[in-house]
Formats: structure tokens, sequence, C-alpha cells
């Protein structure tokens, strides 16, 4: 008998992807009367979310840095947000239906900041304990299957503002020339 190996799911991860003066533009862009409530949120912490505006549709230039990183062929990002967390906040574990690839790059963070954990797919059955977890560093960018479990935890953020940017994708629609 052979062991095949079912169900791996790949994070793929890029560590300084973006540095100092590009963290720094996206933050400063970041309108605060944009930062509203959002549910996967819980505490201290606001989100730009709405489902058909676009965060890096500001910001061209890092919007086709992410999407040249796709590993999914065909595929652009449809819409992107940008999240803030003080102290005591969480994010709830969610999924991002309506997406093909989901990701994050970390603006401000520090050592107090929350961890992203990922669910293990397989604990609908049997409860896992391996679920997988992320330390987050500035200017890193995770991308992900949308329909894979993410978020904090238990681990609450610490930090006085944790930023970062969300992005989904979908299928780039065709443009008959």
């Amino acid at each position: 008998m052979i062991k095949l190996n079912a169900f791996q799911t790949n994070i793929h991860a890029q560590y300084n992807f973006l540095k100092g003066g590009a963290i720094e533009r996206l933050i400063k862009s970041i309108k605060k009367e944009d930062l509203t409530d959002h549910n996967a949120l819980v505490g201290n912490a606001k989100s730009t979310f709405t489902p058909k505006r676009g965060f890096l549709n500001n910001h061209n230039s890092v919007k086709h840095r992410v999407e040249e990183k796709l590993f999914f062929p065909n595929l652009e990002i449809t819409n992107s947000w940008c999240n803030v967390q003080g102290e005591h906040s969480t994010l709830n574990f969610h999924r991002h239906p309506d997406s093909i690839i989901s990701g994050i790059i970390f603006l401000q963070v520090d050592d107090k900041s929350s961890k992203l954990y990922f669910q293990n797919p397989n604990n609908i059955y049997v409860k896992c304990d391996d679920d997988m977890c992320i330390t987050p560093e500035p200017g890193l960018l995770l991308m992900w299957p949308s329909w894979l479990a993410h978020g904090s935890g238990e681990d609450k953020n610490m930090s006085t503002e944790r930023i970062i940017v969300s992005f989904n994708t979908y299928f780039r629609k065709e443009t008959n020339a």
C-alpha cells in the first residue's frame, strides 16, 4: 500500500515585499472617515472594507506587484481594504467567499501584534490542534486559497496600532478586442 498526500494547502509568503517608503505611503493614504466597524473585527478595530471598493486601486504599482505574485493564472484583485486594530482587539475566524486567492500585506506591526492563524481544514470532522500560525512582520505578503479559515483566534492584539491591507481576487474578465 502507498501513502498519498491529500488536501495539502499552500500559503505563499514573501518577506519584505514592501519596504519603508511604500509602507508609509499606504498608511498615510488611509482615510480615517472611511474606517468603520466590521463583523470580523472585535473590540478596538475598524476597517475600510466595502464589497465594491478597492483600496489598492489608488496604489496601482503595489496592486500590480501583488497580481504578478498570484500563483493561479488569470486572476486580478477585485477588492481590497485596510484593517486598523488597537489594543485588545481580535479578528474572528472567517473565509472569503466569492474569491479565489485572498491575501494580506502587513504594514504596521510589532512584537505585540496578534498573529494570524490558519485553521486546519481537516478539523471539520476531527478536532485538529495543529493550526498554522504566522508572526507578522512589516512588509510581509501572504496569499492563500480563499476557502481557508483564518483569524487571530484567542490571540489579542496588544499593539497600539496594527495596520494591514487585505485583498481578494477573481478571474480576469475577458475583453473582446
